[in-house]
């Protein structure tokens, strides 16, 4: 039974936005909350999966997502389809961003292939079940035909790309999957190994609500697609692309 349990709003108006951890995310919640008119904003790290069963549930009003379809080769809509049975949703794309392997300075083990890395022996840190990137990262070892119950690590789960980032810089793992700016934060290397489509999927009553227009001017900004791109692993061709579906 979906319940809605969102905060009082208060006097500015409250955005709650929920998903998968993303940079271009936390640019936009800053970006935000920096404006003399608008909302309050609360963002929840809680992966793709996890945010729109929240977002289901009326947790929040917007959920961050990338989660892959092997079947259909696109990003989010089947997912979105299938826990919003019945519901008009409308997705806006975020951002397209680079998912790679984040290793140590200079590479020493030389990794290019996270199936080969782990079949190598090479220690992984995992990210959460429900995360797409943990998706991808099923999806290359399996491509790779390699048993992941048999890697080293990967029963060693984090929620975020810097947790990821960190146990690599801290020596506590060899690789792990991830994006490039949480990499270049901790002063590692970074290997891209594939692009995605990063979305706020929003249903569609939110998106036509007054909580979010500044965040649609927002994703329709220059200077702010501009600031995407200078995170380093991030492009916005489709930036403010809406899909609506229902």
């Amino acid at each position: 039974v979906d319940f809605v349990v969102l905060p009082d709003e208060g006097e500015r108006g409250l955005l709650v936005i929920l998903g998968s951890d993303d940079r271009a995310l936390d640019l936009l919640a800053q970006r935000l909350r920096e404006r003399a008119e608008g909302p309050d904003v609360i963002t929840m790290a809680m992966g793709s999966l996890e945010g729109l069963i929240a977002l289901r549930h009326g947790i929040g009003h917007v959920a961050g997502c990338h989660l892959f379809d092997a079947q259909t080769g696109d990003f989010n809509i089947s997912h979105a389809r299938a826990l919003f049975p019945g519901r008009a949703l409308v997705l806006v794309t975020l951002a397209h961003r680079q998912q790679g392997l984040i290793v140590p300075a200079g590479n020493p083990r030389g990794l290019k292939d996270l199936a080969e890395a782990a079949s190598a022996g090479a220690r992984l840190i995992n990210r959460n079940r429900g995360s797409g990137t943990r998706v991808w990262l099923d999806l290359l070892l399996a491509g790779g035909d390699v048993d992941p119950f048999r890697v080293a690590g990967y029963e060693t789960e984090v929620v975020t790309h810097d947790a990821a980032a960190r146990a690599v810089a801290e020596g506590a793992a060899d690789v792990a999957l991830g994006i490039l700016p949480a990499a270049t934060a901790y002063g590692l290397d970074f290997v891209p190994l594939v692009e995605e489509r990063y979305d706020l999927v929003i249903p569609r009553e939110h998106y036509e609500s007054a909580v979010l227009a500044p965040l649609l001017d927002l994703v329709k900004d220059d200077s702010f697609k501009q600031a995407i791109e200078d995170l380093g692993g991030y492009v916005t061709r489709e930036t403010g692309a809406v899909t609506a579906l229902g």
